[in-house]
């Protein structure tokens, strides 16, 4: 009987160790697919963009330049959560309200609807002054590149019906050609708006912030003459050419904010224009300038401190005259 049941055991072991090597190991489980995925900027991917409204708090004060909204797309395309994460303060109201009534295709992920979440950035742009006109064809000229989202010919296209000369140098302005050395950096080298959706006159949505190239050698002496040309255009007017040639001065103090030398010419140039403006000029950009003054004569001369400058300039060059 002993002999038996030690049998018995023996088969049943053996059993157990042979069809045991032929099960076949439990699958893992399945990997859990992530709720929200990032989308980075999805300005390309909307399947509706409204347009944000220019506020006349902004316009009063011909506030413009780009303003990120950081947004949550839920698994049906409909936006859920906005929030301005840089931008102007006026304007940035204005482009979280446009963004929350965008519309997206639902994003799949193995087949399942996800969230998402990603940036729409809006690029408001002002009405354009004689100081703007200098301060961008100043800052080009001595940083051989125009300020992001500027190109010669949208500034062109600005400029009075009756400068036509000016308009035409305008658009003969030349870059560099790139060095493509991506499928993207090609389709980007021959079409520099690949990336840049237009609205009114008064709007543009960007899906990034694009800027130009750098600029020929011929292109910046001929930005340096038409600073020149439009100067004595506008010596008629002393408001206006004083106001020009504030706005090359900030678009110089802007482009060489890194030379302390340049710096301190430029400041001391600011400084003598605020001590010679004309009758009648704008006093809140007069107060703004010297508040710029103070500000450049104190700063302590940290990349933060440098690039607050620069901000500060940039937003003083639209201010009317």
């Amino acid at each position: 009987m002993k002999r038996q049941g030690f049998l018995l055991i023996a088969v049943l072991s053996f059993t157990s160790f042979v069809f045991g090597q032929n099960v076949p190991p439990a699958p893992p489980p399945p990997a859990k697919l992530p709720s929200t995925i990032s989308g980075g900027v999805l300005n390309g991917k909307a399947t509706s963009l409204p347009k944000p409204t220019y506020p006349p708090a902004a316009r009063a004060v011909n506030a413009e330049g780009a303003v990120s909204v950081q947004v949550l797309i839920d698994e049906r395309g409909t936006v859920i959560s906005a929030s301005a994460v840089s931008g102007h303060p006026l304007l940035r109201a204005a482009a979280t309200d446009a963004a929350r009534g965008a519309r997206f295709s639902p994003t799949l992920l193995q087949g399942e609807p996800v969230k998402v979440s990603g940036v729409i950035t809006y690029n408001f742009v002002g009405t354009i002054t004689t100081g703007g006109i200098g301060y961008e064809l100043a800052f080009a000229e001595r940083s051989g590149s125009f300020t992001a989202y500027v190109m010669p010919r949208s500034l062109a296209a600005r400029l009075p019906e009756d400068w036509s000369e000016e308009r035409e140098a305008l658009e003969t302005i030349e870059f560099e050609k790139p060095v493509a050395t991506t499928a993207v950096d090609v389709q980007k080298a021959t079409n520099p708006n690949v990336y840049t959706v237009k609205g009114d006159v008064n709007y543009s949505v960007s899906a990034s912030p694009y800027k130009p190239g750098k600029l020929t050698v011929a292109s910046i002496e001929s930005l340096r003459r038409l600073q020149i040309t439009m100067r004595s255009k506008l010596a008629g007017n002393p408001k206006n050419e004083w106001h020009f040639r504030v706005g090359t001065t900030l678009g110089n103090f802007a482009a060489e904010i890194a030379d302390s030398n340049k710096t301190s010419f430029n400041i001391a140039e600011i400084e003598q224009f605020v001590g010679t403006a004309p009758a009648g000029t704008n006093q809140n950009g007069i107060m703004a300038l010297t508040k710029l003054v103070e500000l450049a004569k104190t700063h302590d001369g940290s990349p933060e401190a440098r690039q607050m400058l620069v901000v500060t300039a940039q937003n003083l060059k639209n201010i009317r005259p």
